[in-house]
């Protein structure tokens, strides 16, 4: 199907180019991945193991294993993922309850968020993040064809279910806890709501709701006070709480304009938390500078100008839907992670993907 004076030769040549932008920037932003990686494991990796490289060889076993089910995912019609969206979602709610079982879930920090399956460990909200996504743009798309928006402009249905899938959703992800996904979800979930062309006031209405749960679980969520408490004086207990935000300033502070060189940070022997994971941001931006930081932001917004250009133009509501709400999972983890280094928000345990 194309468009009004497009060949579908012109319309094929068009997918095929923004399959290749996609694919370009996904190879560049898993190389970075892999070189900064590898550059701020090794301490970390020599003191545990024994052996640099451990944590290189890890993340490369796991890409090639993401590779292989990238091209079986691939391989499946998306009519397919959209005639069983509701059994993904309800099969993902169910191994996120997994996490409070005794003896499967594996703890750290006092947050559950994980399961221990033998030497594998998962993190059920990482896949229902994905079948979230799927599961509403195939409802949404489902409640299009029925021209909800002419013939239902008073429904209320829509919105209640939305906010009770929500709902357990957040039950749940409060008790690992997890906020900072919790907010990554109903960021998409309004995203692929507005999307799909619903009365405005829904939208006003939905914003309005989660607005106030937000502010009632952050009040609720002492790490969550504390981290607001940090983010509006960064000198609150300067070798407590605020210790990682100062030392995450240092960190990309020191490296300027060009950096300090690949693998010559400062910061990862010792003085910097988490530097695999949530602050692997600032270890970035101390090696490669502001030029460096520069870039990696282009490639995210090139995965954004591309993944929304997919959106616009497919001509399936659920493909359409899906194609704006996995763009805008990625997209908002990355930029509330590199917002968190810089201090724009507060600091969040989202990693950068």
């Amino acid at each position: 199907i194309t468009k009004r004076g497009e060949t579908s030769s012109e319309s094929m040549s068009k997918i095929n180019l923004n399959s290749y932008l996609l694919l370009v920037t996904v190879v560049c932003l898993l190389l970075i991945g892999i070189i900064i990686l590898t550059s701020v494991s090794t301490v970390y990796s020599q003191e545990k193991f024994g052996n640099p490289y451990h944590f290189l060889f890890h993340q490369l076993a796991h890409m090639v294993a993401g590779l292989i089910a990238a091209f079986a995912v691939y391989k499946i019609r998306l009519d397919f993922l959209k005639k069983y969206s509701t059994f993904l979602f309800i099969g993902n709610i169910i191994l996120l309850a997994a996490v409070f079982i005794p003896g499967l879930n594996f703890a750290t920090k006092g947050a559950k968020r994980w399961i221990q399956l033998g030497p594998v460990t998962l993190q059920p909200v990482e896949f229902l993040k994905l079948s979230f996504i799927i599961f509403l743009s195939a409802w949404m798309a489902k409640l299009a064809q029925s021209n909800f928006k002419k013939k239902r402009k008073g429904a209320m249905h829509p919105i209640v279910i939305c906010v009770s899938l929500f709902l357990i959703t957040a039950l749940m992800l409060f008790f690992q806890p997890d906020l900072s996904s919790l907010a990554v979800i109903g960021a998409i979930m309004v995203i692929i709501y507005f999307l799909s062309e619903t009365p405005s006031w829904h939208i006003i209405l939905l914003l309005l709701v989660l607005g106030l749960g937000f502010f009632y679980v952050v009040r609720a969520a002492p790490h969550a006070s504390n981290r607001i408490a940090v983010y509006l004086d960064p000198d609150y207990d300067p070798m407590g709480l605020g210790y990682q935000v100062r030392q995450v300033q240092i960190a990309i502070g020191s490296g300027g304009l060009f950096g300090l060189g690949v693998g010559m940070s400062n910061q990862k022997f010792g003085f910097l938390p988490e530097i695999m994971s949530d602050t692997i941001f600032a270890t970035f931006a101390e090696e490669t500078g502001f030029l460096g930081s520069s870039l990696l932001l282009a490639l995210f917004l090139s995965f954004l100008w591309v993944g929304f250009k997919i959106s616009r133009e497919s001509t399936d509501r659920f493909n359409s839907l899906a194609a704006a709400g996995i763009t805008s999972w990625i997209i908002i983890q990355a930029f509330v992670n590199m917002g968190a280094m810089l201090r724009i928000i507060p600091l969040t345990g989202i990693a950068m993907p």
